[in-house]
């Protein structure tokens, strides 16, 4: 038995997943934070309570560098499959 609808790949579905992951993390506007995205909201909250005892460190945090691996991945995909 078929759905009736578009079929999409496994690889596709995981990269759409991805997309909207990244979107409802980072960009979306929530309302409960005053209608800013959840990423500027973390970053103006790091900025205000900004601690002395914190350990600064040069590595990117394990939260970002995987944000940025996973558009990587999906940006990477997006040009393979964009002359298909």
């Amino acid at each position: 038995m078929r759905r009736a609808g578009r079929q999409v790949g496994r690889c596709q579905f995981e990269i759409a997943t991805l997309e909207y992951a990244d979107w409802f993390n980072t960009r979306r506007l929530h309302s409960e934070l005053g209608d800013i995205p959840p990423i500027e909201h973390e970053t103006n909250h790091y900025r205000e309570n900004a601690s002395t005892s914190t350990v600064e460190t040069r590595e990117p945090s394990l939260h970002r560098s995987r944000r940025c691996a996973i558009l990587k991945i999906a940006n990477r995909h997006r040009t393979s499959t964009a002359g298909h």
